[in-house]
């Protein structure tokens, strides 16, 4: 559709004002590891991070590779 074709256009950074997942905010109040893990990856240097539908997965996307060993390093005080 052409709101979403407009977006593409759009630097990576400013998809935070335009995408919204309306349960973000009460799962990261809820469960801290959610909003410290989109922390952890923007940290690492992600562009955009984002949690996936109902919170099953949160994601970042990267210009370049992270700045970090592995993504296993990044976790492992969470395993």
């Amino acid at each position: 559709n052409e709101a979403g074709s407009g977006l593409l256009q759009q630097d990576m950074s400013s998809w935070t004002k335009h995408l919204k997942n309306d349960f973000q905010g009460g799962l990261y109040e809820r469960h801290t590891v959610l909003r410290e893990t989109h922390e952890q990856l923007a940290a690492a240097g992600a562009r955009y991070v984002a949690m996936s539908g109902s919170g099953s997965s949160v994601f970042g996307i990267f210009d370049d590779e992270p700045k970090i060993n592995s993504p296993y390093t990044l976790f492992q005080s969470r395993l």
